[in-house]
């Protein structure tokens, strides 16, 4: 069955969409009493509760709350956020964890479904450049307005941050609205490159940008656009040679995205793919990517459908989900943790929350950094199948509907619910061990040691337990750096367990390092903490320096 047939087919059992306001609706078919055909609604609630975290040495608490169906949001600096508002269209600015009166922005919005306010971007140069980019669908009225009349657009406007409000707006790109209400996408950020990413979804429509090949033609709607920061047309997009719409677009073939990041460590782009009744995806989306939709859902071999039936531009190509939900979540936002604050064993790894089931998901990524790195045997198709395969990838839930994740200037994970109105912080749990240590240096030849010298270090070092419950295993970590404070990316030269410790209890630990002048940097670290807990709320205050 091609594409198209299988659509009508499944369309009276396709999920209607992912709405902002705390209830998914399922649309299924039903008949009424005079024998046409109707729409029958079946509508559940997001499933909230107490947040729980799987790590007992994480604790989450609220910011702030009293926020109205917010979608998304943007450290503008150190304690201070710009939060969106999806259904009246308003900017809300939370400073020192406190939800500011009134508002920094008021705009025009239409938010039947998923339209209305979407999504916000800083500069890459803010706030030296203060310019805010807000992806909202603007009504067509003066005021806030529900389906009727018919949107002007989604849009993206630039404005410029006075440190009060948002002012003087440019109109960057318009996108269309209809016939909508759902899959508008919204999400916006800059990459790396310093050009402004975006999704839109595919709004009901069947072209060849969801891979219909005798469908309209590209008409911004299914795609990831790429622009630079004044809205022009980078002339390095994939597709920039074919002209016209085409000569924008990153990507196409999404039916929707909530959530779009890039790897700090290469640079590329994951997003978050909500399917219709079923695989739900995590992509990673190179220049010129299909994603498939609509005639393949979550992995080709999993769907009737084949490569041969998409409409492929040229320099195109396909490539399967990265992960899959078998059965939907609604995934929204995604972040890469790049943040010692959590603990070591987190630092870069992928976070995803969902809509559905208010779960934080955590993907561990391969050392090539282009795949996810699994532990459960089930998970090397790359799906999740069963609960027992998805339970393993849970980080936390309780949260309510999702809509963003972030990580804040100090290093922690933000997370935005819609249902719950609230702002939630990850950190370190100050319950366990509390390990600190102090060490005597036995050779002195080594005080000033410099690039291109390697010198050996050797001494003694006490670890003791102050806290109130006992570390079943403690350990010694030395590392080489460039300054006095501990980065994760700073050179390993050794590891040594210290055993458990008894609140109180102190050991003594034989140490000796080479240092490599060729590794760059004189100072040596030495990191202490609880092998089997990382219980240190912040490694950086637990670490004691030796160098030049």
């Amino acid at each position: 069955m091609k594409g198209r047939a299988r659509k009508e087919a499944a369309r009276w059992l396709i999920r209607w969409g992912l709405g902002m306001v705390g209830i998914l609706f399922l649309w299924g078919p039903s008949v009424p009493a005079d024998g046409s055909m109707g729409i029958a609604r079946e509508a559940f609630t997001v499933l909230q509760g107490t947040q729980v975290l799987k790590d007992p040495m994480l604790q989450v608490r609220p910011v702030v709350d009293g926020l109205s169906a917010p979608t998304t949001m943007a450290f503008i600096g150190p304690d201070d956020l710009l939060v969106l508002q999806k259904d009246d269209g308003r900017v809300r600015r939370v400073l020192r964890g406190v939800l500011q009166p009134g508002q920094v922005l008021d705009v025009a919005v239409d938010n039947a479904s998923e339209r209305g306010l979407l999504g916000i971007a800083l500069h890459p140069g803010f706030p030296a450049t203060p310019w805010v980019y807000l992806y909202y669908t603007e009504s067509s009225m003066e005021s806030d307005t529900s389906g009727s009349p018919p949107p002007l657009g989604n849009r993206v406007y630039r404005f410029i941050w006075d440190g009060n409000a948002l002012i003087n707006p440019t109109l960057i790109l318009d996108l269309p609205a209809t016939p909508g209400p759902n899959h508008d996408g919204g999400i916006i950020a800059f990459g790396p490159d310093g050009k402004l990413y975006g999704v839109i979804g595919d709004l009901n429509r069947d072209g060849q940008l969801q891979n219909f090949p005798a469908g309209p033609s590209p008409d911004d709607t299914s795609v990831i656009f790429r622009l630079n920061d004044d809205g022009s047309i980078p002339t390095d997009n994939p597709f920039f040679a074919q002209g016209g719409n085409l000569a924008r677009y990153f990507a196409y073939g999404i039916r929707n995205s909530f959530g779009i990041s890039f790897d700090p460590v290469t640079g590329k782009l994951w997003i978050t793919e909500n399917g219709p009744d079923r695989y739900d995806e995590i992509n990673r989306v190179e220049a010129g990517f299909n994603g498939g939709w609509e005639p393949i859902l979550g992995p080709n071999a999993r769907d009737p459908q084949g490569i041969e039936d998409l409409f492929l531009v040229p320099g195109a190509q396909y490539v399967d989900p990265e992960f899959s939900w078998r059965d939907v979540v609604a995934p929204t936002g995604i972040v890469f943790l790049d943040s010692v604050q959590l603990g070591n064993q987190y630092y870069r790894d992928l976070l995803v929350g969902d809509f559905n089931r208010g779960a934080l998901y955590r993907f561990e990524l391969n050392p090539a950094r282009d795949r996810f790195a699994f532990k459960h045997p089930g998970l090397a198709d790359r799906v999740a199948d069963s609960r027992s395969e998805l339970e393993g990838l849970v980080f936390g839930t309780g949260f309510g509907g999702i809509t963003d994740l972030k990580v804040g200037p100090d290093g922690l994970l933000y997370l935005l619910s819609s249902t719950e109105g609230k702002i939630f912080v990850v950190s370190r749990s100050s319950v366990g061990p509390d390990l600190t240590g102090s060490w005597k240096m036995l050779n002195q030849d080594c005080r000033e040691f410099r690039t291109g010298v390697r010198c050996r270090v050797r001494g003694t070092f006490l670890v003791q337990n102050q806290g109130t419950v006992k570390a079943s295993a403690s350990r010694l970590r030395f590392y080489q750096s460039s300054d006095t404070t501990f980065d994760a990316g700073d050179r390993l030269l050794r590891q040594v367990a210290a055993g458990p410790l008894r609140p109180g209890q102190t050991r003594q630990r034989s140490w000796s390092v080479t240092l490599r002048g060729d590794l760059g940097g004189s100072f040596v670290l030495a990191v202490v903490d609880a092998a089997d807990t990382v219980a240190e709320i912040d490694e950086t205050n637990n670490v004691i320096v030796f160098g030049r």
